[in-house]
């Protein structure tokens, strides 16, 4: 079985679930809404959490690295012009 298809959900749904719970905020109860009323996609909340953590853990080497960036800038705040 490709590697994509190891949980039963492929790269694009999973891309969507976790943006729409990340980055949208949206909660479990109204992904799976989602999925179910727009996509016509059934799926239990914890197989959106599998999905999500399954992000979480993809994407943690990329923010350790923005953090490590972060933590050595010479610069390491922000002011807003008014």
């Amino acid at each position: 079985m490709p590697e994509s298809h190891r949980y039963g959900y492929g790269p694009r749904l999973t891309a969507l679930v976790g943006e729409w719970s990340g980055s949208q905020r949206n909660g479990l109860s109204a992904v799976q809404e989602f999925c179910a009323s727009v996509l016509g996609v059934s799926i239990s909340r914890g197989a959106i959490q599998g999905m999500v953590d399954r992000i979480s853990e993809a994407l943690m080497p990329l923010y350790d690295a923005i953090a490590r960036q972060a933590r050595s800038a010479p610069v390491n705040s922000v002011a807003e012009d008014t």
